[in-house]
């Protein structure tokens, strides 16, 4: 570890002078790790000793316990706080997902595969300086074979087919507007079918699509988001240009009309209101 770090960084980049400090603090914790919980070699009272001293990163080492974290190649890769888009670092990623171009080592740890399958059949990350093939893709795509272990067998997915087409037709579906969008959709349905080599396009559907894409029909007019019918009584009238139809209302009765005349001087049969005014 001394020499890590009284090493000269003549003509390296910023971050690849930490690389090989985090490489070597990742073996001296993995050592006490193994001997502990793998090979059961020392006692529980000198392991706290180990991690009380700064021979093993305790954080690191509660890391690997959990499941997908088991060869985790340093803290730093999974601080979404050092990342411009708030993300892990790549290394997290595993390779089989990735393009062929982004094989690259992470800029913060110079860790260029840390996740389960890989690092599980290396017995630790892939870093910028370990032997590796030249395909790195294609070697994790074939269950990354190793000398003496046999790859390991994945679900089979086209390699032509790309995702993000289908993403991108089903946003478009989502947000066109009376057909404004639907050409560009069915040109993408017909690449991603094609590159499924499935025939016309209209033979897929995706999830989550209704099947009538010209928008509701009369009999959904009266439905919420929730999909139940709204009430009668929550129903509002509809509104053009500004100007708010009021619903219509029933005549008013008689006795509403006799309730707001205007009195006579009068009684009703002709004669004087002050004979037939009774006591309270």
């Amino acid at each position: 570890m001394r020499d890590a770090v009284n090493e000269p960084h003549e003509g390296k980049r910023r971050n690849e002078a930490t690389w090989p400090i985090t490489k070597i603090h990742w073996e001296r914790s993995r050592y006490v790790y193994e001997l502990f919980y793998k090979k059961k070699a020392i006692s529980r009272a000198l392991y706290d000793w180990l991690l009380k001293e700064k021979y093993g990163d305790a954080n690191l080492i509660a890391k690997w316990k959990k499941p997908g974290y088991e060869f985790l190649c340093s803290l730093s890769a999974i601080d979404k706080r050092n990342s411009n888009f708030n993300t892990a670092a790549i290394c997290r990623v595993p390779l089989h997902l990735r393009k062929p171009g982004s094989t690259g080592p992470s800029v913060s740890t110079g860790c260029i595969s840390c996740a389960s399958l890989e690092a599980g059949r290396l017995g630790g990350p892939l870093w910028w300086d370990s032997p590796r093939p030249a395909d790195l893709v294609g070697w994790a795509k074939a269950g990354c074979p190793t000398a003496d272990k046999p790859g390991k067998k994945r679900k089979a997915t086209p390699d032509d087919f790309d995702g993000e087409l289908e993403a991108r037709v089903a946003a478009l579906r989502k947000g066109s507007h009376a057909g404004v969008r639907d050409s560009e959709a069915d040109a993408l349905e017909a690449t991603v079918a094609a590159l499924r080599g499935k025939g016309a396009a209209g033979d897929l559907r995706f999830e989550g699509e209704d099947d009538d894409e010209d928008g509701p029909g009369p009999e959904d007019e009266d439905e919420d988001i929730t999909g139940d019918e709204m009430p009668v009584e929550k129903k509002r009238p509809i509104q053009f240009g500004g100007n708010v139809t009021p619903p219509a209302q029933p005549d008013d009765e008689p006795i509403a009309e006799a309730r707001h005349a205007t009195p006579s001087p009068e009684g009703p049969d002709g004669g004087d209101d002050d004979e037939e005014e009774e006591e309270p």
